[in-house]
């Protein structure tokens, strides 16, 4: 068992651009430069592209927020729509959010952080494509929610791959 794990943590380690760091599992993974200096380094290629998921989780929402008004004239001409129809549409964003945040860490913790922005990009993709192919007006709510809601819990969880991605920027030495 402790022979896979240590397998699987050499594959995961991204060296790129530390070579010459020798790892020592004595002290929790810290490598020695040549020059004698120690370097912790946590990153591996799972954070990278973890980072990268929340990346595009964040710019996905800033567009969700930007997209009603623009569009406004557009969507209400083709699904026939009222004002007080849109503007349920325009606040529902924020409805999903709230769903989203309030089960964001039974969520987390359920399935694991990385798991869970995977899980998401899922939403996100589900719902914009039930926005931008929808000729019913329910099928726009739902996207238009299922963007919310997917917004509410990884706001929770882009933080702590902040938090987790300044520790590493933090903890090079070499």
């Amino acid at each position: 068992m402790e022979q896979q794990r240590k397998e699987a943590t050499e594959r995961l380690l991204s060296r790129q651009g530390h070579h010459n760091l020798v790892p020592n599992e004595e002290n929790g993974g810290a490598g020695v430069c040549d020059e004698g200096l120690v370097a912790v380094s946590n990153f591996t290629s799972i954070l990278g592209l973890s980072t990268i998921t929340a990346a595009c989780i964040t710019f996905g929402f800033g567009c969700a927020i930007g997209y009603s008004s623009p569009t406004q004239s557009s969507i209400m001409e083709d699904l026939g729509l009222s004002v007080a129809e849109f503007s349920l549409f325009g606040s529902i964003l924020s409805i999903g959010s709230l769903i989203g945040a309030a089960i964001s860490g039974k969520i987390t913790d359920l399935f694991g952080r990385k798991l869970t922005m995977w899980i998401l990009n899922l939403f996100y993709i589900g719902g914009w494509l039930a926005i931008a192919f929808t000729k019913a007006p329910w099928l726009l709510n739902l996207g238009r929610l299922s963007l919310g809601f997917t917004n509410g819990i990884s706001n929770y969880l882009v933080t702590h791959l902040k938090s987790a991605l300044i520790h590493f920027l933090l903890s090079i030495s070499c």
